[in-house]
């Protein structure tokens, strides 16, 4: 799978940024604090900045409305999306992954992934790595218009992935069998293959059975418009 497609020549996938605004102003400065207390030893006594932050968290306690767990059962909801822990960009613990469409259809990420997601010494967890790489996998089937669920992941490690380098992760489907769908992927820093993988997914035949149905609608609407 070729990677030297350079960031910016895809197309942003809007649906990730539908959450801009004040909650993702809010998770960026999160991620500040994930980061520096992952990888950084703190000078002098922390006991003021916690005092802060725990008052910061008990306002917003205090404001929150609990999230109703049923609607990450709805696909294609924003909500889910902007939750999603590797390109949920009101998720704190996302990265967050910014996937581009490509114009071949192949989906391309760049990413750099900092001491919070490390394993080996200077390396990124193999968990981590399997992560990312799903949701790529994932990414390239709902672009294709087939979201469906996880139901086989092979990944191969070819070397290590290096903490706070540049990496690049692309995806593509390959090949469709009514609801099967088989996607790869790869994972590059610089010219080196860190991983490869290929995945089988199956869209929910609940899932499949509405777009099907949506399918036969819209052909029946053009049809009518066309006499």
């Amino acid at each position: 799978m070729d990677n030297d497609d350079t960031a910016g020549s895809g197309e942003r996938i809007d649906l990730l940024t539908e959450h801009a605004g004040e909650m993702a102003d809010l998770v960026t400065q999160l991620r500040r604090l994930r980061s520096l207390t992952a990888a950084h030893s703190i000078d002098g006594d922390v006991t003021g900045a916690t005092e802060a932050l725990r008052r910061v968290a008990d306002e917003l306690e205090s404001r929150a409305t609990p999230s109703d767990l049923r609607i990450h059962a709805r696909w294609h909801d924003p909500h889910v999306i902007g939750t999603n822990p590797v390109i949920g960009n009101i998720n704190p613990i996302a990265p967050p992954l910014e996937p581009e469409v490509m114009p071949d259809g192949s989906i391309r990420a760049e990413l750099t992934l900092g001491h919070e997601y490390h394993g080996p010494p200077g390396c990124v967890h193999g968990g981590v790595v399997a992560m990312v790489i799903d949701e790529m996998l994932g990414v390239a089937n709902a672009v294709a218009g087939i979201p469906a669920m996880t139901v086989e992941l092979d990944v191969r490690y070819h070397s290590t992935t290096p903490l706070g380098q540049p990496l690049v992760f692309t995806s593509r489907v390959t090949r469709r069998d009514d609801r099967k769908i088989w996607t790869e992927a790869e994972l590059h820093a610089g010219d080196r293959l860190c991983a490869s993988a290929t995945g089988m997914f199956v869209v929910p035949r609940a899932l499949a059975e509405r777009m099907a149905a949506e399918e036969e609608s819209r052909v029946t609407a053009e049809q009518v418009a066309g006499e």
